[in-house]
């Protein structure tokens, strides 16, 4: 759903052996879109993201987290899950972030994925996938 003809925008490549199972594609902004499969007797929620890079402006962050809140809260199932490219750096889990990364990572962490932790955290209780 981009804006800007030939620049950003995020998608899915799905086999089309699924076709039959896409209940819904929604491009909610350039940065994210959501796309529901009934699969097995399931209904799966997939929301793809593209974050801006880390030399991108704060209020252009926030507003892409407030999109993927969008994203997340206008699901009517409980089996969602977020993916994509956050453009950020996880690094070591932080003591008691073990219900966020589990014990693994790898480096330092940089403001952006403070941020994307940050914003797990806030989502925790959403009961998602």
């Amino acid at each position: 759903m981009g804006q800007t003809p030939g620049l950003y925008g995020v998608g899915f490549i799905v086999n089309k052996c699924h076709k039959k199972n896409i209940m819904c594609f929604k491009g909610i902004s350039e940065r994210v879109a959501i796309l529901q499969l009934y699969i097995k007797n399931i209904e799966i929620s997939l929301i793809q993201c593209y974050a801006p890079t880390e030399s991108a402006s704060e209020e252009e962050i926030e507003q892409f987290y407030y999109t993927v809140n969008k994203a997340l809260h206008i699901m009517s199932n409980k089996n969602v899950i977020v993916m994509g490219d956050f453009n950020a750096k996880i690094g070591q889990p932080k003591q008691d972030e073990n219900l966020i990364t589990k014990k693994y990572g790898y480096g330092s962490r940089n403001s952006r994925g403070e941020r994307l932790i940050r914003f797990a955290y806030e989502n925790k209780d959403l009961g998602i996938t």
